[in-house]
């Protein structure tokens, strides 16, 4: 006959007390206690606990049974303590947690990674989708020709597919760390290999449609973005307190790199940011009530691209605007970030080195500042006629040529 478990009793290392339910076990001479919701899980729980013991002391690894959708808050608390990129991960670990999420970290193998990212790289984005659908929509009300053609369905490309697996793979290198796997089974995945990176150009009459068509409040932000390199969310937080017109620097303080840099001003940000910080003044003045005291208090902490309600704009709004002008001036491959490679192409131009443009625009390696350095062929060619020739030899600068062997008839 079994034996009541009656409050406050242990039997065979579990104890009731107060209505919950507890494990206890020696481990390496030290007491281990456990909770557990109800007596059948206690008993689960107290099996795994001595089967785990008994592993770790004939040097066996442990028994690995949190799954990946467990472990991930976890790791989503490391990475925004630790990773500049966490919000990329974000994005990563939506498809990540619909395959994988149900599988405990020891399950997820390589092999079947690579299956999910042969899948993945079939499967049709989200976008594609919309569009396709808004195309059936309008077809269906009359508004497009007959004849029309639905747009092709995009799949995710190699690019994306790498970083959701990247993704993975940090977290079960982070898992790793935290002892609860041994190794991870991605390293040395084989990723897709990714198209070249994109060389965008932006000609005079092209760049200058493009401002034109812009709405007001984006021109000074486009202009300190070519002209400086800043990243979006660089500029939109820049304060006053950031900026020294009179020597003609300024600084960013929270880089994606995690390190501060200062960045020179061409001559024509200058003036155009004494105008800006004028405006400013004159805001801040009559919203303390003409007390310049105050005012002059409150500037170094006022953004420098303030909207009226004294807030940045956000960074949709930037991307969304910019995207908008440059379809209107039929460059609809065009995207705000490429404000940096136009800075760090036309910096390049000028004579400058990668090092100076890697300083410039934040970058830790040269890797990155590599990809600003596309060639232009004419400065090039008048690059190379500036090179000095070498010292012209005594003979004749055409290589010796080898007789040819004569046939000699009998």
């Amino acid at each position: 006959m079994a034996k009541r478990h009656d409050e406050g009793r242990q039997i065979g290392g579990i104890l009731n007390r107060n209505g919950h339910w507890y494990v206890k076990i020696k481990i390496r001479g030290r007491q281990v206690w456990r909770s557990a919701p109800t007596k059948e899980d206690a008993q689960l729980l107290l099996g795994r606990l001595r089967e785990d013991a008994a592993r770790e002391r004939v040097g066996l690894p442990k028994v690995q049974r949190d799954r990946l959708a467990d472990f991930v808050p976890k790791y989503r608390a490391w990475a925004k303590a630790h990773k500049r990129s966490w919000d990329r991960d974000e994005l990563s670990l939506r498809p990540l947690l619909a395959a994988f999420g149900s599988l405990r970290l020891s399950e997820i193998t390589k092999s079947r990674v690579e299956a999910y990212m042969r899948d993945r790289r079939q499967t049709e984005t989200l976008v594609s989708i919309a569009r396709r659908e808004a195309f059936a929509r309008r077809k269906a009300a009359g508004i497009l020709p007959r004849n029309a053609k639905p747009p092709a369905p995009a799949t995710f490309s190699p690019a994306s597919v790498n970083r959701e697996v990247a993704c993975l793979r940090k977290i079960l290198s982070y898992a790793v760390e935290c002892g609860e796997l041994q190794e991870n089974p991605l390293r040395g995945m084989r990723m897709f290999p990714e198209a070249p990176g994109r060389v965008p150009t932006l000609g005079p009459e092209d760049e200058a449609a493009l401002v034109a068509a812009m709405p007001p409040w984006l021109r000074p932000l486009y202009r300190l973005a070519v002209l400086t390199g800043l990243r979006q969310g660089e500029i939109v937080s820049l304060r006053w307190r950031h900026v020294d017109l009179d020597g003609g620097i300024l600084m960013v303080e929270d880089s994606k790199s995690g390190e501060s840099r200062r960045v020179p001003l061409h001559p024509s940000l200058v003036d155009m940011l004494r105008t800006l910080r004028a405006a400013s003044e004159a805001a801040i003045l009559v919203r303390v009530k003409g007390d310049e005291l105050t005012a002059r208090r409150e500037l170094p902490d006022a953004y420098v691209f303030a909207m009226p309600r004294g807030n940045p704009p956000e960074s949709s709004s930037i991307s969304h605007a910019f995207k908008r002008a440059a379809r209107k001036v039929g460059r609809p491959d065009l995207r705000w970030h490429d404000t940096r490679h136009l800075a760090g192409s036309a910096l390049l131009g000028t004579g400058a080195s990668l090092p100076e443009v890697a300083v410039m625009l934040g970058h830790k390696t040269l890797v990155m500042s590599r990809r600003y350095a596309h060639v232009n062929p004419t400065r090039l060619r008048d690059l190379v006629a500036r090179m000095p020739a070498p010292a012209a030899a005594t003979g004749p600068d055409t290589p010796p040529v080898k007789a040819a062997r004569q046939e000699v008839t009998p």
